[in-house]
């Protein structure tokens, strides 16, 4: 069940504005004549992880990135109150060309409102190259303080890294007022090569799992944005890839989508970016030692209403 967006006391909010990301040491001031707001804060996406491998018998599991967590709360304010501010930006996806690599992606980063709101960001996909290639999810970002919090979804993990194959996991959607973001979708199948779909906006709703053993296996991004919809409505995550290049994840109304994972067996991978807040794809090649690149995690943000 979604958090309530009307006002807690019956305020009207007719103001609002978005304060940017990687500006360190910024500060709100509350505007003269202004004693209530209204503020929602989205850690940034974690990076999704690299791995490359040129033994055609070796495998390259990489896992997409967690989703921002979100927090919404209403505050008492005054006017020329100053509150420190924090945007966290989304993770680095990672990179590399050479082989064996197995390159984690970055985290994303917290975004905070003074003392009275923060939300975490999520954490990095990871990579291996060893035989096991199992590779865990990475965790959704959590959200603190106000009257709603959610928490970002898990990146994609690999439970079933076979020898001989790639295998990588799509990122999870962001926290968002809906409800906690989809989880990345899980590499489970044997196949040769398996890429797994972002996870969508709205709890529960995980990127496509890649389950079926077949030669040749990639699932789509997470559906719709509540269980009960029939169509897409274009909240769903990015696709994942076994030629080359992922789908992005998709932003809108302020929160995002996960990435798609990209797995190959050609000298280029590509995982999808998040969208805002949203955990990027991982992306993973064998056979071929080449230049590789995970997809980046979403930008957070703070917004504030008054």
């Amino acid at each position: 069940m979604g958090i309530q967006q009307s006002a807690q006391d019956g305020s009207v909010y007719t103001t609002s504005v978005v304060l940017p990301v990687g500006v360190s040491g910024q500060n709100f001031m509350v505007p003269y004549g202004v004693s209530r707001l209204r503020v929602s804060v989205l850690g940034g996406g974690g990076g999704g992880g690299v791995a490359i491998n040129s033994g055609a018998s070796s495998p390259a599991a990489a896992g997409g990135g967690g989703g921002g967590g979100f927090a919404i709360g209403e505050f008492n304010v005054a006017g020329g109150q100053t509150y420190a501010v924090t945007v966290g930006a989304g993770g680095g996806g990672a990179t590399a060309s050479g082989a064996p690599s197995a390159v984690s992606g970055a985290a994303g980063g917290a975004s905070s409102f003074g003392a009275l709101l923060s939300a975490t960001g999520g954490a990095g996909g990871a990579a291996t190259t060893t035989p096991s290639a199992v590779v865990s999810p990475a965790a959704g970002g959590a959200g603190s303080g106000g009257y709603g919090v959610t928490s970002g979804g898990a990146g994609g993990g690999v439970t079933n890294g076979s020898s001989g194959s790639a295998k990588a996991s799509g990122g999870g959607a962001s926290g968002n007022k809906n409800g906690a973001g989809g989880a990345g979708g899980t590499v489970t199948s044997a196949a040769q090569k398996g890429a797994s779909g972002g996870g969508g906006l709205a709890s529960g709703i995980a990127g496509q799992t890649a389950v079926t053993v077949s030669t040749l296996l990639a699932g789509q991004g997470a559906g719709k944005f509540f269980p009960t919809d029939t169509t897409d409505d274009g909240y769903k995550g990015g696709n994942g890839s076994i030629t080359g290049t992922a789908s992005n994840g998709t932003s809108s109304t302020g929160e995002g989508t996960g990435g798609g994972g990209a797995a190959a067996s050609t000298a280029v991978a590509v995982g999808g970016n998040g969208g805002a807040g949203a955990g990027g794809g991982g992306a993973a090649i064998y056979s071929v030692a080449g230049a590789t690149t995970a997809g980046a995690g979403g930008d957070g943000y703070v917004k504030v209403e008054w």
